[in-house]
């Protein structure tokens, strides 16, 4: 669901903030909580807001070092 959500923004079809509503309309209840290996919790809407958020960045990032190799 996180890949569904992470297609729909990068294509534009939906902003940050209407794919996690979308996710947490379709999958969650109260009181989900995601555990993390560190020992960090957040609540579901928190990690899933992060995870969207992150991968969005990392994509700009990867567009922006392309366009980079073509300025050499």
């Amino acid at each position: 669901m996180l890949d569904e959500a992470d297609l729909r923004v990068a294509a534009g079809v939906q902003s940050y903030s209407a794919a996690v509503y979308d996710i947490l309309d379709r999958y969650a209840g109260q009181g989900i909580y995601v555990d993390y290996p560190s020992g960090a919790r957040r609540t579901l809407e928190a990690a899933v807001r992060c995870c969207v958020v992150t991968s969005m960045n990392q994509t700009a990032a990867q567009v922006t070092n392309g366009d980079m190799l073509f300025l050499e």
